[in-house]
């Protein structure tokens, strides 16, 4: 079977395996790239996982946070953004 692949960069995901193995694996369906040595991951282009989807640069800081879907700065901040704004709202009773 010959291995499909796709243009552009990869949408990378981290896996752990059931012996407590780090790898990252595209996830774009016809893709069948993956990265069983997690550090490799490291200075990659890949895709955002947020609603931007621009590419971005996987970094040492990104990679040791143990992120498992990759997001853009300009994403992360939205995200906090949305999640302080939702923690202000008091529910009344």
């Amino acid at each position: 079977m010959a291995k499909k692949t796709h243009n552009g960069a990869h949408l990378y995901e981290r896996f752990e395996t059931k012996r407590g193995k780090i790898i990252y694996k595209c996830m774009i369906p016809s893709c069948t790239h993956f990265l069983s040595t997690p550090e490799l991951v490291i200075n990659r282009v890949c895709k955002c996982w947020g609603d931007c989807g621009r590419e971005l640069v996987v970094t040492k800081e990104l990679y040791f946070d143990k992120i498992k879907k990759p997001v853009c700065e300009t994403c992360r901040e939205d995200r906090k953004a949305m999640r302080e704004a939702m923690s202000a709202i008091k529910v009344e009773e």
